[in-house]
């Protein structure tokens, strides 16, 4: 998503993670927040966090600026959520800007007690000057504050320091100062990051590129700036995994592109010519020859597609009429999470090595699947419409989005067959509009859903409660 930076509004930014439950704090260990300037930059780090809130879902700082108004800010990774704005106001003759950084996304944050966040850059080759006192907002997976805050999860006041080398957190990366090239040279720019599988940029000239992140791990999106010198442009763009096949890209506009992080080491590689007005690269459209623009799911297909979220049954299909089953659908949402660490199958049908397997680990550990009364899980059954209702009302709620929505479902004509366990999830799916009647005016809870109808209802779901586009 872009960054959009507007002046004279109020703000906010904001940083997610998957997590666990972050432990109570006392005053001795109230986190900080420091920077680091260099030129026109300045890297924001928090430090102080609990030694074991290893996984941190939310993070809010507000930081006042005097002098110069920040003109963008990188992120340290790749983020799903993502939205910047500014409040400047004059206080003794100097413009003072009070600027709000809240990010969400689906990777760790932190690094033991330190978790470095990005770069602000400023125009004129000179960072502005920070106040020494700012406040820090910290939040679990279910946005919940950190004991030891206020109920709104804020510690007021905490000192905002410049960085020292003793409290360098391991080298983050020298993000700024670099980001523009001239004369040809070219670059590329990636900061340091957390654990995963390193991504490699080629060399380039005549224009740069940088990452939000140097490594990621399967799942993770991760974000490539790309900037043409004065007089170039981006002619061709590749990420390809360590087989050398070609990844998808997802156009963000503004030069920015993102991808899903395969498993292995990716490639990427930009190509730079001159501005004569011939080149003017796209990322390649969807390869699926079964999904014609006229069809009501094309949309929903290219959504899911770029997204990382389904892939195609082979090179150039999507199959669209084909039927989802169970460990399809936890899978999607296993990689909308980042692919997180899961424990050992609790399912005696569910064995390891299998592409779903820590899927459905992961889901069942936190309350989004359960097995039949036999005790398997049956990943090869189709999924049936309630059955799918139910698996994304528990992962909203395990998600913390809002399951307030509801319908009446007397005006189907089935709606007496909606099994007891489904009924409540049902009538959120369509008071959320994510599943709506058939054109009998039927719900069909125990019919299947098509590859296009799982990637309808997970587009309308993405896009209402995750804030996805």
């Amino acid at each position: 998503m872009r960054l959009n930076w507007k002046r004279s509004v109020s703000a906010a930014l904001a940083v997610g993670v998957l997590c666990g439950t972050l432990p109570a704090v006392s005053a001795a260990s109230t986190p900080s927040i420091e920077y680091d300037s260099f030129g026109n930059c300045a890297e924001i780090t928090v430090t102080g966090i609990p030694a074991d809130a290893d996984h941190i879902h939310a993070v809010q700082i507000e930081l006042t600026i005097k002098g110069s108004s920040p003109e963008r800010f990188e992120l340290a990774e790749s983020l799903s959520n993502t939205e910047i704005r500014l409040n400047s106001n004059a206080k003794d003759t100097q413009e003072v800007y009070d600027v709000t950084l809240y990010m969400d996304r689906y990777s760790d944050l932190n690094t033991g007690s330190t978790a470095f966040l990005g770069t602000l850059f400023f125009p004129n080759g000179q960072a502005g000057t920070f106040e020494a006192t700012g406040s820090l907002k910290l939040l679990d997976e279910k946005l919940r504050p950190l004991e030891g805050a206020d109920k709104e999860g804020y510690f007021l006041n905490v000192p905002v320091t410049k960085q020292t080398a003793s409290s360098d957190p391991g080298n983050t990366g020298n993000t700024g100062g670099n980001t523009g090239s001239s004369g040809g040279s070219g670059s590329a720019i990636v900061p340091a990051t957390s654990e995963g599988n390193r991504i490699s940029v080629s060399e380039t000239g005549n224009g740069s590129v940088s990452l939000s992140s140097t490594t990621a791990k399967a799942g993770d999106r991760v974000t490539i700036t790309v900037k043409p010198d004065a007089g170039y442009v981006l002619s061709s763009l590749t990420v390809k995994d360590e087989d050398g096949k070609e990844i998808t890209l997802r156009d963000l506009g503004d030069g920015e592109y993102s991808f899903v992080m395969p498993d292995g080491k990716p490639t990427i590689e930009a190509v730079f010519v001159p501005a004569d007005g011939n080149a003017d690269f796209q990322p390649a459209a969807m390869p699926f020859t079964d999904v014609p623009a006229t069809e009501w799911y094309y949309s929903a297909a290219e959504f899911v597609y770029r997204n990382g979220m389904m892939a195609g049954t082979s090179a150039n299909a999507f199959s669209p009429n084909l039927p989802t089953n169970r460990a399809m659908i936890v899978s999607i949402l296993y990689r909308l999470e980042g692919s997180p660490t899961a424990g050992a199958s609790q399912f005696p049908d569910v064995p390891a090595g299998q592409y779903y397997t820590a899927a459905v680990s992961w889901a069942a550990a936190n309350g989004i699947v359960s097995g039949y009364s036999t005790g398997n899980f049956q990943p090869n059954d189709g999924i049936t419409r309630e059955q799918l209702a139910a698996i994304l009302y528990r992962y909203a709620q395990y998600r913390g989005y809002s399951t307030s929505a509801t319908a009446e479902l007397g005006q189907f004509g089935d709606a007496a067959s909606v099994s007891k366990y489904a009924a409540d999830s049902m009538r959120w799916a369509v008071g959320q509009g994510l599943i709506s009647g058939t054109n009998r005016g039927l719900l069909n809870p125990a019919g299947g859903a098509t590859r296009a109808e799982a990637a309808s209802i997970l587009m309308r779901f993405c896009q209402t409660l995750a804030g996805m586009s």
